[in-house]
């Protein structure tokens, strides 16, 4: 059952006073699913204004969940593969995706054979990985990848950070890498040697994006880079 199903259906058993007191929790749960779905499709949509389609292509998308992105790239008839490290998200993902292509990993090693995936999507997952995690797991993107194949992939900016952010108690070890915190912000110029100089990647467009749109660099404290790489 999906999660909008299930929002509809404590909807509809409510009534009188307890639909009154439910009505909000419920209405911003469906704003939230909404929200998020519109997000995958607009991170879809990015790649596509750069000409790069989904339909008939094997897709990989790492960091899953309950498949936000997978549902849509199903819906540009991709042949749409989801891996997470939670083992609990397979039957949130079956039930949303209406597929059974869920994969479990351990986080580095993906359990898919080399040069068999077209295109790898990743959205708000790779910032939440330790650095040294992350390079592995690039590694191993590069390894599925067919030749020419494509990462698409969105991650925090680090540039988005101003003086008066770092005065946030968890900021500075963010970016420092501390292993207890959970977000980590990459420059471009990091980026670009990891991917290019150390896996061997082609970066071929790396911008500052904030979810819906691309922004010009001189737009203020954009959030994250989109970047769309391919194996060479």
């Amino acid at each position: 059952m999906s999660r909008l199903k299930q929002i509809q259906n404590t909807w509809f058993e409510c009534d009188g006073k307890s639909k009154v007191e439910a009505s909000n929790k419920l209405v911003w749960g469906l704003k939230d699913e909404l929200d998020l779905s519109a997000v995958a499709n607009d991170f879809l949509s990015v790649a596509e204004s750069f000409g790069i389609y989904f339909a008939n292509k094997t897709v990989l998308d790492v960091g899953c969940g309950y498949g936000r992105i997978t549902k849509q790239l199903k819906r540009r008839n991709a042949i749409a593969i989801g891996v997470d490290i939670n083992r609990s998200m397979a039957s949130l993902f079956s039930a949303y995706v209406n597929t059974k292509l869920f994969l479990p990993y351990d986080g580095i090693s993906l359990p898919i054979r080399s040069e068999s995936v077209d295109i790898v999507t990743s959205s708000l997952v790779f910032k939440h990985i330790p650095r040294e995690y992350l390079y592995l797991l690039w590694k191993e993107i590069y390894r599925i990848l067919k030749r020419d194949g494509l990462l698409v992939f969105d991650i925090t900016n680090l540039y988005c950070l101003s003086a008066r952010d770092y005065e946030i108690s968890f900021v500075e070890p963010a970016v420092k890498n501390y292993q207890q915190h959970v977000v980590h912000y990459y420059s471009s110029e990091e980026l670009r040697v990891v991917l290019e100089q150390f896996i061997g990647f082609r970066v071929h467009w790396m911008f500052p994006h904030d979810g819906k749109r691309i922004l010009s660099q001189f737009d203020h404290k954009p959030y994250q880079w989109y970047v769309i790489a391919s194996k060479t």
